[in-house]
């Protein structure tokens, strides 16, 4: 091939391929270095909207711990007053029935002259009772004692003092018993 261009113009039309190669190289490069600038913007606020979400499912969280620990408190104060209720409940002393339970146990050779009831001076923490009476004879006490002993509502029954009134016939005990609560711990 003949090249019939003037050698100054030659070179000058390969300087100017040399320089369009050039500025499309850095057009693309221009091109290329926007793109990842964009792309790390863009990347950048997503990565933003992701921490604002985050925080408030951290404070969403957070509040429900706190919460959850008031809930845990309210339900270990309400278990606590059950219990405690469930102790009163169980330990409360059903007056009418040891009264009748007393008279019950009562032979007919016994006569009751006083019943005092002392609260919580015993082991069992629910209190005494001290019955003074008569009786024909000493055996009828003892059996007396014996039949406390064997019910549910007194234990430890214990004569305090036994005497003879010769005028009468009869002999005047004190006897004390203490009285247990059934169901609840002795």
């Amino acid at each position: 091939m003949i090249n019939l261009l003037h050698h100054n113009l030659k070179e000058n039309r390969l300087k100017n391929r040399k320089f369009s190669q050039l500025l499309f190289f850095f057009l693309i490069l221009l091109i290329f270095s926007l793109t990842i600038w964009v792309s790390l913007v863009v990347f950048g606020i997503y990565q933003k909207q992701e921490n604002v979400q985050l925080d408030a499912e951290i404070m969403t969280v957070e509040s429900n711990i706190v919460k959850h620990q008031e809930l845990e408190k309210n339900i270990t104060y309400v278990n606590r007053q059950l219990g405690q209720i469930d102790t009163v409940i169980t330990s409360r002393k059903q007056w009418s029935k040891i009264i009748v339970e007393l008279a019950s146990r009562t032979p007919k050779q016994i006569g009751l002259e006083n019943v005092n009831f002392f609260a919580d001076n015993s082991t069992s923490g629910n209190g005494n009772i001290t019955v003074s009476g008569i009786a024909k004879t000493l055996e009828d006490i003892e059996v007396f004692q014996k039949s406390l002993d064997n019910s549910e509502f007194f234990d430890n029954s214990a004569f305090q003092s036994a005497s003879f009134k010769p005028d009468e016939s009869t002999f005047s005990f004190n006897l004390t018993t203490e009285i247990i609560v059934p169901g609840a711990e002795k």
